[in-house]
């Protein structure tokens, strides 16, 4: 919890030539919930989010995040926006709802069946996602809107 140490940790121990490469929410992450607000009961809310937005530590805006950096010793390289709200949306409700299932059945699986069976997930889902990895209404990241980004750093100076 204490990301002001780990960020001078990470300053400490990075090569002087070295970089750290981190992936970070963004508030817009969190956004998928409001649009449901007033229109979806409690009971679905909660179900959707099974407390995710309450897990969600360390957001911060991208100005909070590069002053954060600056105070460890760090300067920010390169800065990338990888989702948009819509993407993240998505992503956040997924199989959200069913994940404490889909965990206890897995729990009941070889290891090697559990293997098998997320190999198979793994594939489906990327088959069923490619055509929104390039469609502009998924892929597109307006500034400000971004959910998500890497941030890739090294030492000052």
């Amino acid at each position: 919890d204490d990301l002001e140490h780990i960020l001078k940790e990470l300053t400490r121990i990075v090569h002087p030539d070295g970089k750290v490469v981190l992936v970070n929410y963004l508030p817009a992450i969190n956004n998928y919930l409001d649009i449901y607000q007033g229109r979806a009961s409690k009971e679905w809310l909660e179900l959707v989010d099974r407390n995710r937005s309450a897990e969600n530590k360390h957001i911060y805006t991208k100005d909070e995040w590069y002053k954060l950096f600056d105070d460890a010793g760090m300067e920010v390289t390169e800065y990338i926006p990888t989702v948009n709200q819509l993407y993240a949306h998505i992503w956040n409700v997924g199989l959200r709802p069913f994940a404490g299932q889909i965990l206890s059945m897995a729990q009941e699986l070889s290891p090697e069946r559990y293997a098998e069976i997320k190999e198979s997930w793994v594939t489906t889902l990327a088959t069923l996602m490619e055509p929104y990895l390039e469609d502009p209404l998924f892929a597109d990241i307006q500034d400000g809107e971004e959910a998500e980004a890497i941030f890739v750093l090294k030492k000052k100076g």
